[in-house]
């Protein structure tokens, strides 16, 4: 979920479910990316439910988030293959940058 002052764009539209597009994107990226690191095969007929409340969004809410629930996920000794980690990248005037916020 988003905090109300998260970010500058106050203007969403919502589906039916009331979850905007953008939410629906964020949580399907974040599910199919724990899905690919958590060792299902150690948790038969279990639901990990992972919750996310974005505090600031200045661009980089993907990885943000997907780093969240990875820490989440590794703190709630939960197994996995491997650690998940995430950044954005991106080319300004032809220089590679890492970490992009909205400007960029």
């Amino acid at each position: 979920s988003h905090a109300p002052f998260s970010e500058s764009d106050r203007k969403r539209r919502r589906g039916a479910s009331g979850v905007s597009r953008q939410n629906a994107e964020l949580v399907l990226a974040v599910q199919k990316a724990l899905e690919a690191t958590v060792l299902i095969t150690n948790y038969p007929q279990t639901q990990i439910d992972v919750f996310l409340t974005v505090l600031q969004d200045d661009g980089a809410r993907l990885p943000g988030c997907i780093n969240a629930a990875s820490l989440a996920i590794i703190d709630a000794g939960i197994a996995m293959s491997d650690l998940l980690v995430s950044c954005s990248v991106g080319l300004v005037k032809g220089a590679p940058i890492v970490d992009l916020n909205y400007r960029e």
